[in-house]
């Protein structure tokens, strides 16, 4: 520092302008970014083109799987239906040696669309003893009706217009109040 100090001071002149050489420098750094954005520019369309490539190919690929897909479902379909049509001759030959003709399910088993109750049957159960109890007691008294016989010492004088002068009791009446 010491040295700084002690020397003169000194003003140089130059023909050169501070503006022109930074915007010179500013162009020459532009000039790289261009070069560096055109090389990025071309390696992303060949990136762009490579992926464009193998979309085709993975889209060709893909049509080839979905028909060997169809293929192989259509194969394994007609495996089933050639392995259900030989369990229906095992079972047509089985039924020849034993002398059975022609049986066939004539409707097979289906399950009920409604599901039932579980407390229907008892149900069930409790209204038909009602309905059987009311039917009974109608027949008695119907019965009862119609009988065709005296009952008492008073019907026989109200129909017959006659004094009853003696009647018998259907039943001995017991002495000990039974």
């Amino acid at each position: 520092m010491n040295e700084a100090e002690k020397a003169p001071l000194r003003e140089e002149a130059s023909d050169r302008n501070p503006t022109y050489d930074w915007i010179k420098s500013e162009l020459t750094k532009a000039k790289a970014d261009l070069s560096a954005l055109q090389a990025r520019a071309a390696a992303t369309a060949h990136s762009v083109r490579a992926y464009q490539d193998h979309a085709r190919l993975l889209d060709r690929k893909g049509m080839v799987q979905q028909d060997l897909l169809r293929s192989a479902k259509a194969a394994e379909e007609n495996y089933l239906l050639y392995l259900r049509k030989q369990e229906e001759a095992r079972i047509s030959d089985r039924l020849d040696q034993q002398r059975f003709v022609n049986v066939a399910i004539a409707e097979p088993a289906m399950v009920p669309f409604l599901e039932l109750d579980p407390y229907a049957p008892l149900l069930y159960l409790v209204l038909g003893g009602v309905l059987a109890g009311l039917i009974s007691l109608g027949i008695a008294f119907v019965v009862d009706y119609l009988y065709p016989s005296f009952r008492t010492p008073h019907e026989v004088e109200a129909y017959l217009d006659i004094p009853v002068l003696a009647a018998m009791p259907m039943r001995a009446a017991s002495t000990n109040g039974k």
